[in-house]
């Protein structure tokens, strides 16, 4: 009987590793084309700042607290018209961005009802260290038009 239980409980934690891979697996970046064409804002820019706020809950699942990022704009490849702009970040449930102070970044955020802007994990935002080919490759389409 212990043996069946010992079984019974590994075949459980195997299912919870395929379902967990299989969820993670599901969020994958589009294509550089696809999160340009996706996004109202495309840039390079530097986190200034990062400021915690207290958000109103709409639903159980939201978390108390988001994040407004200011960034000093190097490059702007995408509706930019200013030299900084403040991205809303909200962490629901693995969603938003952990932005950290002083790095540079390759953004594609999306405009929102509310005014602001905010990203998504799989919104093919990266540090710009992690993003060269992309950098590249957005250049050459500035150059082009």
């Amino acid at each position: 009987m212990a043996n069946s239980n010992k079984i019974g409980f590994s075949l459980i934690i195997l299912g919870l590793f395929f379902i967990a891979e299989a969820l993670t697996s599901s969020y994958v970046t589009p294509s550089l084309d696809k999160c340009r064409e996706l996004a109202d804002i495309v840039f390079v820019g530097t986190v200034m700042s990062i400021e915690e706020f207290t958000v109103e809950k709409t639903s159980p699942y939201m978390p108390d607290t988001a994040e407004n990022v200011k960034f000093k704009i190097s490059t702007g490849y995408k509706n930019v018209s200013s030299d900084t702009i403040l991205i809303r970040n909200v962490m629901i449930g693995g969603w938003g961005f952990n932005f950290e102070k002083d790095k540079e970044y390759l953004v594609f955020a999306d405009f929102q009802d509310d005014g602001s802007y905010n990203v998504g994990v799989n919104s093919g935002t990266k540090l710009s260290s992690q993003a060269t080919e992309d950098i590249a490759a957005l250049k050459l389409i500035l150059m082009k038009k």
